[in-house]
């Protein structure tokens, strides 16, 4: 069946059997059912709700331009490696915000400040290239410091505590050996 003027059916139903070709706009007032696959060659505009019943296939770009709620996983396929803040497989412009834990498979990169509300568990090594301030109490098994070292509160050492210069105005508590190859000088011991 070819249309290519217009076509009006009163009818409650009407059913097209075989290929229907329309060459000009085809309305449709009410529900639209497709019993197999349907084809669109140009854009498609749907101006209420769209459900689809089984999975969605898109091979383009996908712009979604108000909020989008997913009420299961969103899983992303895509292996694209992140150098930089601009790169990735996901790229989020604005902030993140996660309700529950946040697992990240290989390095962290942070290029602002970072602040933890809870306890910072390290389990491997913790290189620092600039100053460590600490307004609690500073508790270590071993501390093996290159630079100085400038504690104002309590420092306790329960293993061994190594250092070219360290400067105490506060309590010290070495539980272990204390090993000083440059000068130690202590006031009131």
């Amino acid at each position: 069946l070819t249309i290519q003027g217009s076509l009006v059916a009163n009818g409650s139903n009407v059913s097209l059997q075989a290929n229907t070709t329309a060459s000009t706009n085809l309305t449709v007032g009410h529900n639209l059912s497709v019993g197999n696959d349907a084809s669109v060659g140009g854009n498609a505009g749907v101006a209420g709700n769209l459900q689809v019943g089984g999975s969605a296939q898109l091979d383009g770009p996908v712009a979604v331009n108000g909020d989008a709620t997913f009420a299961t996983n969103v899983v992303i396929n895509a292996t694209t490696p992140s150098t930089d803040k601009d790169t990735g497989a996901l790229v989020v412009q604005g902030g993140v915000g996660v309700e529950q834990n946040l697992n990240v498979g290989g390095n962290a990169a942070v290029v602002g400040n970072s602040t933890v509300g809870g306890t910072l568990g390290v389990t491997g090594d913790a290189t620092l290239n600039n100053n460590l301030s600490v307004g609690g109490t500073v508790q270590a098994a071993a501390a093996n410091v290159a630079g100085n070292t400038t504690v104002g509160g309590s420092l306790t050492v329960t293993g061994a505590l190594q250092g070219s210069t360290a400067a105490l105005s506060g309590n010290a508590s070495v539980g272990g050996s204390l090993a000083v190859t440059g000068t130690a000088t202590a006031s009131d011991a």
